[in-house]
């Protein structure tokens, strides 16, 4: 949540592994990790205001006393867009912090590119978007790291031959922090929404669904009135073909992939449900009640079929 003016409110702290706080709630505790994917799902209005706010998450690695910090991999806003901005805390084997986000202390090793997709400008806005980031200690000594940030299931933005920790190992990734400090504030009220977090050791990718899963479509808001909308569906690796196409849609805003409800097509044309354990992707257009269509959206929001171990 933004106030008017305030650097906003809210935020959720995971805390696993090695981590030497908040123990009594600690996850896996006394391992340690080195390689660390954390996802999110994230949704702002469509009339969102000033671009990004500064902090949206990040991974580190926490150290007593207190909280100091070998490493932060931060997932940040540029402008309208995201970016990665990695930093360590390390300098000759040992951990030079004395303090949490110890500024004057941490060797940034840089933040760009940044996104091509705008995910706080008219590429994000309205709609759920999928952001995972993966933060990979270097291997002690060496300055083989890595740091990835995939939006909508294409990798965004990557940093290789990052020098994480030196050769300190008495601590691992421990910490994944949601944030939602803006540091000039926001221009006006307003909230994002996040959700279906998610922490894990190997990539984590797009929501699983079942294989007639349901279209959530976000609510008209253009002049006028929404006459009706159509989808169709089509698989990741070959968005050209697609396999499903909906029926003419009025005066709802979801429907399930079926053939009730629209018509299998292409490789699928004898089907009644998409594959298993398939990503595909999605697009939509809408009429207004003066008969006009939009333009086909661009194929977006991945999603991933189950497996029949998973139904």
């Amino acid at each position: 949540m933004y106030p008017r003016g305030g650097r906003g409110v809210g935020g959720r702290k995971v805390f696993f592994g090695d981590s030497p706080t908040h123990r009594v709630h600690l996850l896996r505790r006394g391992e340690s990790f080195d390689d660390i994917y954390w996802r999110i799902y994230v949704k702002y209005p469509a009339d969102w205001k000033g671009g990004g706010p500064a902090k949206l998450s990040r991974a580190t690695s926490l150290v007593p006393p207190g909280w100091r910090q070998a490493m932060i991999a931060h997932v940040s806003s540029s402008g309208e867009a995201l970016t990665l901005d990695p930093a360590s805390g390390v300098k000759n084997g040992k951990v030079v912090t004395t303090r949490y986000n110890d500024f004057p202390n941490l060797n940034w090793l840089g933040n760009k590119p940044i996104s091509e997709f705008k995910l706080h400008g008219s590429d994000g806005l309205g709609w759920w978007v999928c952001v995972e980031a993966r933060a990979k200690l270097n291997t002690p000594g060496q300055k083989d790291g890595v740091n990835q940030l995939w939006i909508g299931g294409k990798l965004e933005a990557e940093r290789r031959n990052l020098d994480w920790r030196g050769t300190f190992t008495d601590r691992g990734i421990n910490a994944i922090f949601l944030e939602s400090y803006w540091n000039e504030g926001s221009p006006v009220d307003q909230a994002r929404w996040i959700d279906n977090f998610v922490v894990s050791t190997k990539p984590i990718g797009p929501v699983t669904c079942p294989r007639n899963p349901m279209i959530i479509k976000t609510p008209y808001d253009r002049s006028g009135r929404q006459q009706s909308w159509q989808a169709e569906i089509a698989a990741k690796d070959s968005a050209a073909d697609t396999v499903w196409r909906s029926e003419m849609l009025n005066q709802v805003d979801q429907v399930t992939i079926n053939t009730d409800n629209g018509e299998f097509l292409n490789g699928l044309s004898t089907s009644d449900s998409l594959r298993e354990d398939t990503t595909y992707l999605l697009r939509v257009r809408q009429r207004s009640n003066n008969g006009h269509w939009s333009d086909w959206s661009g194929w977006h929001q991945p999603f991933h079929t189950s497996s029949p171990s998973e139904d």
